[in-house]
């Protein structure tokens, strides 16, 4: 093991001089913050691109019945999100 050092590392007696002073500069929150506006962008948009999608989606399946104009958002909102739930399948449910 000595051997593989001293050919890697080579023959080292002295220390480096300890009077020369070395600047580091910490981390802190604010030294990521171009990586958090990234991954923030980066989820966003990926959302965005997904519920866009989902909406086309729904949008092109056929109506099934006619809704007084009184409830027709609301009765949207619900069968949006009854045909949300039948499509993306339940993390639950263990598959044998």
């Amino acid at each position: 093991m000595s051997r593989i050092e001293a050919a890697w590392l080579g023959a080292q007696t002295t220390c480096s001089d300890s009077s020369t002073t070395l600047s580091s500069e910490s981390l802190d929150v604010n030294s990521f913050q171009g990586l958090f506006q990234i991954t923030g962008l980066a989820s966003t948009l990926a959302l965005t691109i997904s519920l866009i999608l989902f909406v086309f989606d729904y949008c092109k399946r056929p109506r099934r019945e006619n809704v007084p104009t009184q409830r027709r958002l609301l009765h949207r909102m619900v069968s949006m999100v009854r045909y949300f739930d039948e499509k993306v399948p339940s993390p639950h449910v263990l598959e044998r």
